[in-house]
């Protein structure tokens, strides 16, 4: 029987032509594929050199000025002494001295020295954590298990899992509180080091995480502590304090949980308080606090979190009238402080392998007495690093004094100006107040400005003078 070739042909080139269409879009996606490929090389390759191994307590820590200021993990250098010693990825070991310390938070700023005057240090770019999504890729750099004896650090690629996560503090530390949750492999030894986006940007402190194995295996389940929420801390880490968190003074619960009900926060319990001064009572429901909606405890924490003690915060609550009803009513509050006024120096416990606290591998040995970080280290209650507050005092007297210069003046004084302020520069009265520190008291700078009063502090990161 002869072959019949002609109909058979013509089926294969036209399959032949329907695989080659078919694979023009594939060409397309690979192109695209090998673009993103390329660029998160690139990436990598950007901020890389900002990355810190904190050889003195066995972690990782990330650069963020020019000037050698990185932050790291309170629980890294906790108990570590005040000079450490950090590796970059030039090769070079660097001496550092301890700056400032946010044992609540789970943060710590320490200042590495150059090896010459003339040195700059690479840095990273601070993102904005607010604008994380869950779904973002993201890239953790560290130097887990200190693998990397060049101080190179680690890469890990993964994805956001979760914003805005709450993790329960253990014994009043480590509180994460909005915080960052990736399944970016995070392992002993990353602790401190940098989350960052594909842009390169930096978007959070990898702190803690879940791990499987007594403590070994990493269960894709690592937090990260928002650079926002770091930020709002900088001014008073880089002025050498032991950070106080903020408190509002008042205790709060979740309503009963009836079938139908609406989730509500409410005031259980208050002590004296500028919240309770401006008419917030018991059994006041919290609507919205710090811009956000409030329905739950946790939501609540994550944001009470983010602030200092000091700072001003917008709260709306929800009253229940006796007669039926309800009304709404908006106050700006003051928010206390977390502590006591003069904290101990923290001593945490050490970390306990296999608990989703940090495990660390073995500390490495502390550096030697006559390091030149202990030039820059002056101890003093309250404190972390006294030193630093003298300088960010002295720079704040310096603006002043530009204005009007009372050097020579000693104890206890009161300087008074008019003042323009906000945006259109109204004109009011600015009233500060100087009380020298006696003993273990520090010296304290107050202000009275158009009527509302507060304690001085250095300014927060990106703020002008004139904000």
């Amino acid at each position: 029987m002869p072959a019949r070739k002609g109909p058979l042909c013509r089926v294969s080139l036209l399959a032949l032509l329907g695989f080659a269409c078919g694979a023009l879009p594939l060409l397309g996606a690979d192109t695209r594929v090998a673009a993103e490929d390329a660029q998160r090389v690139e990436t990598v390759s950007r901020i890389s050199p900002s990355v810190v191994a904190v050889v003195t307590g066995g972690g990782s820590g990330v650069l963020i000025s020019a000037d050698g200021y990185a932050l790291t993990n309170f629980h890294v250098v906790a108990g570590q002494g005040p000079a450490l010693r950090c590796g970059l990825p030039d090769g070079n070991l660097y001496h550092a001295v301890l700056v400032g310390l946010d044992r609540i938070g789970d943060v710590a700023l320490i200042k590495l020295l150059p090896r010459k005057p003339e040195q700059k240090f690479p840095f990273a770019v601070l993102g904005n954590s607010d604008l994380v999504k869950v779904g973002d890729w993201s890239l953790a750099l560290g130097n887990p298990f200190m693998l990397a004896t060049d101080f190179t650090p680690t890469v890990t690629f993964g994805m956001v899992s979760g914003v805005k996560r709450y993790q329960y503090p253990e014994r009043g530390m480590f509180e994460y509180t909005d915080c960052i949750q990736s399944d970016t492999s995070i392992n002993p030894g990353n602790s401190g080091g940098p989350l960052f986006n594909l842009k390169g940007e930096l978007i959070g402190i990898n702190g803690r995480g879940s791990f499987d194995k007594r403590g070994r295996v990493n269960s894709g389940v690592g937090y990260a502590i928002s650079i926002n929420q770091i930020k709002n801390f900088l001014g008073h880490l880089k002025a050498g304090l032991l950070v106080d968190h903020a408190s509002l003074g008042a205790v709060v619960a979740s309503s009963s949980e009836e079938e139908g009900a609406r989730p509500r926060v409410l005031v259980s319990g208050l002590i004296p308080s500028d919240a309770e001064r401006r008419g917030l009572q018991l059994g006041d429901e919290l609507v919205r606090f710090g811009g956000r909606s409030v329905t739950t405890v946790n939501q609540f924490k994550n944001v009470l979190g983010l602030y200092p003690k000091g700072w001003r915060v917008p709260l709306a609550i929800r009253r229940e009238r006796e007669s039926g009803g309800a009304d709404t009513r908006q106050m700006l509050v003051r928010l206390m402080g977390y502590e006591r006024q003069e904290p101990e120096a923290p001593q945490p416990p050490k970390p306990v392998p296999g608990r989703p606290g940090q495990p660390m591998p073995p500390a490495a040995p502390k550096p030697a007495a006559d390091s030149p970080a202990l030039k820059l280290f002056e101890a003093k209650a309250g404190y972390a690093n006294w030193h630093f507050n003298k300088m960010a005092r002295d720079r704040l007297l310096a603006n002043l004094k530009v204005r009007s210069d009372f050097s020579a003046k000693t104890g206890d004084w009161v300087m008074r100006s008019k003042a323009y302020l906000g945006e259109k520069g109204r004109e009011g009265s600015a009233v500060f107040r100087w009380a020298a520190g006696t003993g273990a008291t520090p010296d304290r700078m107050m202000a009275l400005i158009d009527g509302i009063d507060f304690t001085l502090e250095p300014l927060k990161t990106d703020l002008s003078a004139q904000s």
